[in-house]
């Protein structure tokens, strides 16, 4: 009997990137696009598609941007499907809202970015999580040209009207009454564990709770990708563009807010440049599936690591800024060639 593994969760759990969709879209026919594709997952390996060295079948239900609620869904409709369920978590601030009526077009098909094989037959096909977090939506509204594409909403009339409530809705309810918003994220993680007894959990956000009998511990993703960041790009780099550009900092001079402060404000940072799978080097990926490994095989629930240690192993390997980095090159096929992705294409 094949050992089935589902995966769910936010971008940390996605198999592409920005650069990677573009790389693709640009290949002119069906072969090229394949050959791309093989490329880009040999040379962007990421911690659950090596879990596929434990297991006969690893899906992946993860979509950047998306909500705890758009991830608990999809656990409802399938975790009963699988031998072992790992969720992951994203920030109690978060939600996602579904539009339906899509229509799924080719880029499921065999010549497809995604590695079908990790890709649950039929998810996801008329279904798009609308991220209402605050930033992204002052960032879809303030832009004049709406982001478009396979597997994203489309931003008409009731969307745009959505997201300007949860601009209110981040900007004077969230800072003044959060409780609410914490509570209901930790009551949809304790069901989780409640249904599913064996989930392994893995907290992205840096929020926690201990309360009414829920223990959840902080998450540390979020820190090691910005420390990540500081290795790539010195020290300080991105609390320094904050400080020169006038952007928040906490009352300790540290950085404030959510993983996507970077990405819409710094341009190396740019989902349009930051080429890191899930946000985290292929190094750092290779120590996070020798924890999961372990988590994997034991009785314990949550994610845990030596971050310090960690972060210490990733300054040991040098990481390089060019590998990652789109803007470290000419242009995104620049980028590509230096990372050996186009040469059984061109």
């Amino acid at each position: 009997m094949p050992k089935k593994l589902a995966i769910f969760g936010n971008s940390f759990a996605t198999q592409i990137t920005e650069p990677a969709k573009r790389l693709w879209t640009m290949m002119p026919t069906r072969e090229e696009k394949i050959a791309f594709k093989k490329a880009w997952y040999r040379e962007m390996p990421t911690w659950f598609r090596m879990l596929k060295n434990e297991y006969d079948v690893v899906h992946t239900y993860g979509y950047g941007g998306s909500a705890l609620d758009w991830s608990y869904l999809q656990f409802r409709r399938y975790q009963h499907e699988y031998d072992a369920v790992i969720f992951i978590t994203t920030r109690a601030w978060t939600h996602s809202h579904i539009q339906y009526g899509h229509v799924a077009d080719d880029h499921r098909g065999e010549a497809s970015i995604h590695d079908m094989d990790m890709v649950k037959s039929g998810f996801m096909l008329d279904e798009r999580p609308i991220n209402c977090s605050k930033k992204f939506a002052e960032k879809i509204l303030r832009n004049k040209v709406k982001p478009s594409g396979w597997e994203m909403p489309e931003y008409n009339e009731d969307a745009l009207n959505l997201l300007k409530t949860y601009v209110d809705y981040g900007t004077h309810v969230i800072p003044n009454f959060p409780d609410r918003d914490l509570l209901q994220w930790a009551s949809m993680i304790d069901s989780i564990i409640r249904i599913r007894p064996d989930v392994k959990m893995i907290n992205t956000s840096p929020e926690e709770y201990n309360d009414l009998g829920i223990n959840i511990p902080i998450g540390k993703i979020q820190t090691l990708h910005r420390m990540e960041n500081d290795i790539l790009l010195g020290k300080d780099a991105e609390y320094k563009f904050r400080r020169d550009k006038g952007l928040p900092l906490d009352d300790d001079g540290r950085l404030i807010g959510g993983l996507d402060d970077a990405l819409q404000e710094m341009p190396i940072l740019n989902l349009y440049s930051d080429a890191r799978v899930g946000h985290l080097s292929t190094e750092a990926h290779r120590l996070i599936y020798a924890e999961m490994k372990e988590l994997m095989a034991s009785d314990d629930t949550w994610l845990d690591f030596d971050l310090d240690a960690m972060v210490m192993k990733l300054i040991e390997m040098k990481l390089d800024k060019k590998r990652y980095f789109v803007v470290e090159h000419k242009d995104v096929t620049a980028w590509a060639r230096y990372n050996n992705m186009l040469k059984d294409v061109e």
